[in-house]
């Protein structure tokens, strides 16, 4: 959607969550979060999510990156696509 595709240096490099982490902590990031919060701008909190932003969602196995549609958030979970309410986000990043 940006034009840019910030996976494209980790595409086919990793095969675990672990090992993706491993990666991006070589490159500096201390996670996906960080990754995405390195090249895309934070909402201020008073903003609204819109659809196609990515919003940080607190799991039981950490934070994880989804896609805002409406008041909902898609998170791809462990072995499903699950659906969060947007309310739930820690921080929603702006997806131009």
């Amino acid at each position: 959607m940006t034009g840019v595709d910030l996976a494209a240096p980790y595409r086919g490099r990793y095969t675990t969550e672990r090992g993706g982490i491993r990666i991006l902590r070589k490159d500096g990031y201390r996670d996906h979060v960080a990754l995405a919060a390195a090249h895309l701008r934070a909402r201020d909190a008073g903003e609204r999510a819109v659809p196609g932003d990515l919003a940080v969602i607190p799991t039981e196995t950490g934070p994880a990156l989804g896609v805002v549609q409406g008041a909902n958030v898609y998170v791809l979970g462990p072995d499903r696509l699950a659906l969060k309410p947007v309310l739930s986000a820690t921080t929603v990043f702006e997806v131009l």
